[in-house]
C-alpha cells in the first residue's frame, strides 16, 4: 500500500523545493531569517531580502532600500512623508521590546510591534530588566506598560518564576502558532523539523522562535538536541533505489551556529538508512538502514514470491557506528533481521518451521501484500542498563527488543551475550498475530516512535509510543499508548505464555472526539518530567501537551511549510498526502537541559502571531 502511495516522493519533494522557492519571495513576515530554501539565490541562512525578519547585523537592514530606513541608504529617501524621522512609528533607534509570552529583545520598534511585543522606548536595554520592575518574580505589575491589563495582548498569562512556569493563553481564533497554553503545561522549548522544509526550529512555550538551523536536506526523518548543544538530525538524499516514506541516507551532526562538524552518507544501490537514529551514551550511534533483497534471495529464504510484484524485498538491519573525522565512520556492531527469519509456506527451505511456536523469530511472508518495505522500523532506542535495543516495527504492529551486548558474529545466530540468546527477539509485543497468536487482542496499529520512557522520569522504563490505529476495529483513530513489560529481575523476560505480557495498556490518551486526533503516517509521543506527555500529531503538524488524566494544556500547530511560514486564516497548502506542515516528531527540553547550558534563549520572532 504504502509503497505504491510513495512512489512519487522525490518527484514531490523536487516540486516542493519549486513552490518553496517561489512562495517565500512573497510570504509574509514573521519568520527569522535563518528559514531558507534549497533554492535560495545566494545560498545565505542571511538573506537579504528585504524581510523585517532578516538577521543581518542590525535590525534596521540597510539592504532593504525600504523608505522608512534612515540609515542614509541610496535607497532609503528620507524627504519622504513616510520616512519622518520625527514620527514614533519611524525610530529606529534599538529598544527594549518585552514579549507577552515572557522574554525581551532589544530591537527597533517596528520590529517589536510587528512581532506583537511591547516597545520599551528609545534608549531602553533588556540588560536593566524593563519587562519587570517589580519585586515578587513575575510580571504582574500592574503599574509596568508590558503588563497593563488594558492591553488585549496581556491578560496575566505568564508567572515569570526562575523555578515555576505556569501559563493562561487563549488564542482558540488562531489556525496555526500557539492555540492553547494552561496551568499545568510544563514549560521549556520544543524542537522540530517540518518534512517539507530542510530547517529545524527550537521555539519556546508561546511559539517564539528560539534557534533555527538550515540544512541541506529535507528530513530524513529525525533531529535531536544533544546534551552537548549539537543537533543529531538525519537527511533525505533521495536515493531512487528506496524511494518510500521515511527515506533517509546521511546523518549529521550540527553545532548551535549552523556548522556541520560531521556528516556521514550511507546510501547505495543496494542499502539506505531510513528514520531514525540514536546516539549512544559513548557518542556511538544507532542506525536502520534497508538492504536490498533480490527475488531469488527472498524466495530462497522461503517469502512468497507472488507477494513480491516488483521483484525485490527491503528488509531492515541496525548498525552501530562510530563518527570517523568529517564525514567517515567505522561500524563495530550490527543486526539483521534476514538472520532470523522463520516461515511456513515452502517446506524445502531450511527456516521452515510452526511460527507460533518461534516467537522469537520473524516470519517472512507477514505483513502488508506486494509491500516492497516489508518491515519499516520507524523508532530505534537503547536501555543503558539492560544493554538492550528497542526498535518499532510499524508493519508488524509490534515493539522487539534485541540483546546489544552479543558481536556481529552472534547477533547472526540463536546463542551467545548476556542473555544467551544471539540476536533473536529477547521481546515483542503490540501484535502476537504476528506470530500467530489470537489473544490478547492486537493493541498496535502501525504505530510510531516506540521507545522506553527514560530514567527518572513517570513510567521510567514503560515503553511508550504513537498508535497511529490505522485499521483499528474500533475505527480510524490515534491514539497515545503506555505499556510496562515484563520483565525478569536480571534484564531477561518471562517466555511467553502464549503471548508476552502485558495483557494490555497501563496508561492512554485518546482525543474527546477520537477521530479527530488521527494520524496516519508519522507521529510521536513523549513523557515530560512533570507527568505530562507530548504528542507530535505528525500528519497534521499539531503537538499536544496532555495531563495524566487526559487534559490539554498546551497546543499549537506547526506554521511552517514548504511554501513558507503561513500566518492566521491562510490555507496549509498541500504536502505529499498529507498537509504541508507535517512534522515527523516534535521533542520538548526543559530549561534546564544541558544542552541549552550557555545559549542564546532570548525570545526571537513570533513564527505566527499572536504569541
Amino acid at each position: 500500500m504504502k509503497n505504491g502511495f510513495f512512489s512519487l516522493w522525490a518527484l514531490a519533494l523536487l516540486l516542493g523545493l519549486v513552490v518553496g522557492a517561489a512562495a517565500s519571495c512573497s510570504s509574509s513576515s514573521g519568520s527569522s531569517s535563518s528559514i531558507h530554501h534549497p533554492l535560495d539565490d545566494d545560498g545565505s541562512p542571511d538573506d537579504d531580502d528585504a524581510s523585517p525578519a532578516d538577521d543581518d547585523a542590525s535590525p534596521d537592514d540597510d539592504n532593504d532600500a525600504s523608505p522608512d530606513d534612515d540609515d542614509a541608504s541610496p535607497g532609503d529617501d528620507d524627504t519622504s512623508p513616510a520616512d519622518d524621522d520625527t514620527s514614533p512609528a519611524d525610530d529606529d533607534s534599538s529598544g527594549a521590546c518585552c514579549f507577552d509570552g515572557g522574554g525581551c529583545q532589544d530591537l527597533s520598534v517596528d520590529l517589536c510591534i510587528e512581532n506583537y511585543g511591547s516597545w520599551m522606548g528609545p534608549g531602553t536595554t533588556c540588560a536593566t530588566n524593563p519587562c519587570d520592575d517589580d519585586d515578587d518574580n513575575d510580571d504582574n505589575d500592574d503599574v509596568s506598560p508590558v503588563d497593563d491589563d488594558t492591553l488585549p495582548a496581556d491578560d496575566d498569562d505568564l508567572v515569570d518564576d526562575d523555578s515555576t512556569f505556569s501559563c493562561n493563553v487563549d488564542h482558540s481564533a488562531s489556525t496555526v502558532g500557539l492555540i492553547s497554553c494552561q496551568p499545568g503545561a510544563s514549560g521549556g522549548y520544543t524542537l522540530y523539523a517540518p518534512l517539507m522544509t530542510d530547517t529545524v526550529y527550537l521555539v519556546d512555550m508561546f511559539g517564539h522562535q528560539i534557534n533555527s538551523w538550515p540544512g541541506q536536506y529535507y528530513p530524513g526523518l529525525v533531529v535531536y538536541l544533544l546534551e552537548n548543544g549539537q543537533l543529531l538530525r538525519t537527511g533525505d538524499t533521495l536515493n531512487g533505489n528506496f524511494s518510500a516514506g521515511g527515506q533517509g541516507g546521511v546523518v549529521m551532526l550540527q553545532n548551535w551556529d549552523g556548522t556541520i562538524p560531521w556528516s556521514y552518507r550511507l546510501s547505495t544501490k543496494t542499502v539506505c538508512a531510513h528514520h531514525d537514529v540514536h546516539m549512544l551514551p559513548n557518542g556511538n550511534i544507532l542506525m536502520i538502514v534497508w538492504e536490498m533483497k533480490t527475488l531469488a534471495e527472498a524466495v530462497a529464504a522461503g517469502r512468497d514470491p507472488d507477494s513480491m510484484p516488483q521483484g525485490e524485498l527491503w528488509s531492515d538491519y541496525y548498525l552501530e557506528i562510530t563518527p570517523v573525522g568529517t564525514d567517515q565512520a567505522n561500524v563495530v556492531w550490527e543486526w539483521h533481521a534476514w538472520d532470523h527469519l522463520i516461515q511456513d509456506f515452502d517446506a524445502t527451505k531450511a527456516n521452515y518451521g510452526v511460527v507460533a511456536d518461534h516467537p522469537e523469530l520473524i516470519d517472512v511472508n507477514y505483513g502488508v501484500p506486494q509491500q516492497t518495505d516489508w518491515m519499516h522500523t520507524n523508532d530505534i532506542d537503547y536501555r543503558a542498563d539492560l544493554d538492550q535495543i528497542l526498535v518499532s516495527v510499524r508493519d508488524f504492529s509490534e515493539v522487539w527488543m534485541l540483546d546489544h551486548s552479543t558481536t556481529t558474529a552472534q547477533a547472526a545466530t540463536h546463542s551467545g551475550g548476556t542473555y544467551g540468546r544471539g540476536g533473536d527477539l529477547l521481546y515483542r509485543w503490540g501484535n502476537p498475530t504476528a506470530y500467530r497468536q489470537t489473544t490478547p487482542a492486537q493493541v498496535f496499529y502501525n504505530q510510531h516512535n516506540g521507545h522506553w520512557v527514560d530514567p527518572g522520569l513517570p513510567g521510567a522504563s514503560h515503553v511508550l509510543a504513537f498508535n497511529n490505529g490505522l485499521g483499528r476495529p474500533a475505527g480510524q483513530y490515534s491514539s497515545a499508548d503506555e505499556f510496562a513489560p515484563a520483565i525478569n529481575a536480571d534484564g531477561s523476560y518471562p517466555a511467553p505464555d502464549p503471548t508476552y505480557g502485558p495483557a494490555g495498556l497501563s496508561w492512554t490518551f485518546v482525543d474527546g472526539v477520537p477521530a479527530d486526533m488521527f494520524s496516519e503516517y508519522y507521529s510521536s509521543a513523549q513523557r515530560l518530567a512533570n507527568g505530562n506527555t507530548l504528542i507530535c500529531v505528525g500528519d497534521t503538524g499539531v503537538f499536544l501537551e496532555v495531563t495524566p488524566a487526559g487534559s490539554i494544556v498546551w497546543e499549537f500547530i506547526n506554521p511552517v511549510t514548504q511554501a513558507g511560514v503561513i500566518q492566521q486564516g491562510q490555507p496549509i497548502p498541500p504536502g505529499f498526502g498529507t498537509p504541508g506542515n507535517a512534522t515527523f516528531r516534535a521533542y520538548r527540553y526543559s530549561a534546564n537541559y544541558p544542552g541549552l547550558a550557555g545559549q542564546n534563549l532570548t525570545p526571537g520572532v513570533c513564527l505566527a502571531p499572536p504569541c
